[in-house]
């Protein structure tokens, strides 16, 4: 084959990738799929109260009178849960600019210190609030309370082959746990 018909092959086989490209592009352009919108916050979602207001209800038997208290409750918690939350977005954004834009490596202790003085401030946020929610409850609905959270947050597996402890209102008369 002589180099004129080489040359001629390769210009063919180049302007049909090309016209190939462009319309692979054209059909992805014209074609292209939706994104899926992301979910809203669940606080904008507009029938999250109605939500946990009637799992509340259903769950622990709350009158609206408790139920409004609750939601105020909560609103105060997610204000001050967010500023915290943007506070330690910021510090670990300092932290990681040290890193990326200067020579030093290590993190600062007083960073540091900020930091975890944050993340303790909102576990403490947590707490508060569901102690907040207890004092709403009376008697009973504290023990259904109770029991809810530990059907939602189940004690963690231990490691030192002992049982993790049995839900409230559950005797301990459980089988002992199979040899090693």
């Amino acid at each position: 084959m002589d180099i004129f018909k080489q040359k001629n092959y390769l210009i063919v086989t180049v302007i049909i990738l090309i016209i190939l490209n462009f319309g692979i592009l054209t059909m992805l352009w014209i074609n292209k799929p939706e994104h899926p919108k992301m979910p809203n916050r669940p606080q904008d979602r507009p029938n999250e109260q109605e939500h946990i207001g009637s799992l509340l209800k259903q769950e622990l038997d709350f009158t609206d009178k408790q139920i409004h208290e609750y939601l105020e409750l909560r609103k105060i918690n997610r204000e001050q849960m967010s500023g915290l939350q943007n506070d330690i977005r910021d510090l670990k954004g300092q932290m990681f600019d040290k890193v990326i834009l200067g020579n030093d490596t290590s993190i600062s202790d007083s960073l540091l210190s900020i930091l975890l003085d944050k993340q303790g401030q909102t576990e403490k946020l947590t707490f508060q609030h569901f102690t907040d929610l207890k004092n709403l409850c009376s008697s009973e609905q504290q023990k259904n309370l109770r029991l809810l959270l530990h059907r939602l947050l189940p004690p963690p597996e231990r490691n030192d082959g002992g049982q993790p402890p049995p839900p409230p209102g559950e005797s301990g008369n459980r089988p002992p746990p199979p040899p090693r």
